[in-house]
């Protein structure tokens, strides 16, 4: 089989002296990649009932109110 186009092209590119697109590729030199975890129930279930607590509280002022005066 031949060489695909961005094959071809990146081979040129290194030919030419550009960099080498697979040299930002590969190992992350020791460093682990964080995993993601499901939360537990607990979580899920405090997450869902706090999740628009703070845009509907009317007790929490805050200073982003407009205010037009005619």
């Amino acid at each position: 089989m031949g060489a695909t186009k961005s094959r071809k092209r990146r081979e040129k590119q290194i030919r030419e002296g550009k960099y080498d697109p697979a040299n930002r590729r590969g190992t992350w030199h020791g460093i682990l990649p964080v995993e993601r975890t499901t939360p537990t129930l607990r979580e899920a279930l405090a997450k869902q009932q706090n999740k628009y607590k703070q845009k509907w509280n009317h007790t929490h002022k805050s200073d982003d109110s407009i205010f037009i005066f005619i």
